[in-house]
């Protein structure tokens, strides 16, 4: 099992991808290979989780069927762009209006 947060702007919404669940081992292990920032096309049914969801701006999960890799973000320039916004949190805005890739 592996969960993916998606973020469109200042929304995000969790998916989950189980083996069984009309998803594959082979997906579970590729979801988990995937970078921050990462560009995904998912598809899925949408549905309410048991418990309510802190990491998320969105009350409801995506149980994913199928999913594609767009495009694999650069690991190194995110956590580059991390590092910046904890030592110049004045330029935050700019660092990520800079960086910001469709958001």
């Amino acid at each position: 099992m592996a969960f993916v947060v998606l973020r469109k702007g200042m929304s995000s919404v969790q998916c989950v991808l189980a083996a069984g669940a009309g998803g594959s081992a082979q997906m579970v292990a590729f979801a988990k290979s995937f970078t921050r920032e990462s560009v995904v096309d998912i598809e899925g049914a949408v549905s309410f989780p048991k418990e309510p969801l802190v990491s998320t701006t969105q009350q409801v999960e995506i149980q994913v069927r199928k999913k594609y890799h767009i495009n694999r973000a650069i690991p190194t320039l995110i956590c580059c762009i991390l590092v910046l916004t904890l030592y110049a949190p004045n330029m935050k805005s700019q660092l990520l209006r800079l960086f910001s890739f469709g958001g």
